[in-house]
């Protein structure tokens, strides 16, 4: 083999060995979780894509009433995509969102008022929590 034709085996060798390492090096950032509760009501979030959001509500009680929540729901799907939902027998209710893409979405979930001491009522009004999401 010619002292030319050695150079470029070399260089070739050497530049696929650069090329393969830089490539192995490169590790995406991990996805996080924000954890959104009854506290965070009317706060706005930001998030970034590939994240999850949970929401996680409670119920209340006071003064005879009985405060429970139906599953929390995105306005917009194609920002947030809801991935589980649910209610559970005591009253709170749980729902899970990836992140799809960059734009702005509200999660919102509905207060049901149920009277549990006798002569209480519920209010006419009903409650509603919502968190803005805004994703870049």
């Amino acid at each position: 083999m010619t002292a030319s034709r050695l150079g470029r085996a070399g260089l070739s060798l050497a530049a696929a060995v650069v090329f393969s390492v830089g490539v192995g090096a490169y590790t995406p950032a991990s996805a996080a979780t924000v954890t959104l509760t009854n506290a965070d009501s009317g706060k706005t979030v930001l998030v970034p894509v590939g994240d999850t959001v949970k929401v996680t509500l409670t119920p209340k009680q006071a003064q005879g009433l009985k405060w429970t929540w139906r599953v929390p729901s995105a306005s917009d799907s194609g920002v947030l995509e809801r991935t589980a939902g649910s209610t559970s027998p005591n009253g709170g209710a749980t729902a899970v969102f990836k992140v799809q893409e960059p734009g702005t979405s509200a999660i919102t979930a509905q207060g049901v008022c149920k009277p549990v001491a006798s002569g209480a009522e519920c209010p006419s009004t009903t409650r509603t929590w919502k968190v803005s999401i805004e994703v870049d």
